[in-house]
């Protein structure tokens, strides 16, 4: 009945709930990284968006209690509509229960990240246990890291420098939160901003748990430089 007078309307949709909720993705490309790992974990029945730009992803289940929303990433299990198109991304054209595949997804896109303190030293990838001074010369031999160390390399994005730097320590210290935090005071991006006050936090603290959340890259072992 409701596909016999569609086009009467701006389109077909339904309220989530009753034991089904919707993952939707806007602003992305079906090749997006998040968008495969998305499909492949919940293989359920999934479309493009209205927009083009982004998926629908529709479950049978519950979404685990908490956030519906971070940035383009969204999950809900009630008070929602979705608006269906029928344009299905193949071959995830079954409803699936999706309770617990839904877990790990939510906990990495939607969970609220715990801080991480600087006063507890913290070993992301059990990476070779080097003194600051180590880690500046082996360091320093890479170009970048010795132009944001040693000169502050000023292009103009000082947070991108801070993050830039900091990435690159994640590396040579195998995520030691605290020696991140001592050797970006001794460098030349060092400024006032780094210890101001923010949401219950400081500038310096929030940038360096955004970029341990964020790490994709390899830690520090003794073979990679002599």
């Amino acid at each position: 009945m409701a596909l016999g007078v569609v086009d009467l309307y701006d389109g077909l949709g339904f309220m989530l709930g009753d034991g089904i909720f919707g993952v939707d993705i806007d602003g992305v490309e079906l090749n997006d990284p998040v968008v495969r790992e998305v499909l492949t974990t919940l293989n359920s029945y999934a479309e493009v968006s209205p927009s083009g730009k982004g998926v629908h992803v529709i479950c049978l289940g519950k979404k685990p209690k908490g956030a519906c929303r971070k940035a383009n990433f969204e999950c809900y299990d009630k008070r929602r509509f979705f608006t269906v198109t029928g344009n299905v991304i193949e071959p995830y054209r079954t409803l699936s229960y999706c309770t617990e595949s839904i877990k790990p997804l939510y906990a990495k896109y939607l969970a609220r990240q715990e801080k991480t303190f600087l006063t507890t030293p913290t070993h992301l990838g059990g990476g070779e246990s080097l003194t600051d001074r180590e880690v500046i010369e082996k360091a320093s031999r890479s170009d970048k890291f010795s132009q944001l160390y040693h000169y502050g390399n000023d292009s103009g994005d000082a947070s991108r420098n801070d993050m830039t730097l900091i990435n690159m320590l994640i590396f040579w210290t195998g995520g030691n939160v605290a020696q991140i935090d001592r050797l970006y005071r001794s460098s030349a991006l060092m400024r006032p901003k780094w210890d101001r006050r923010q949401s219950g936090s400081t500038y310096g603290q929030m940038t360096i748990n955004k970029c341990l959340r964020t790490y994709r890259g390899s830690y520090y072992r003794h073979n990679y430089y002599n």
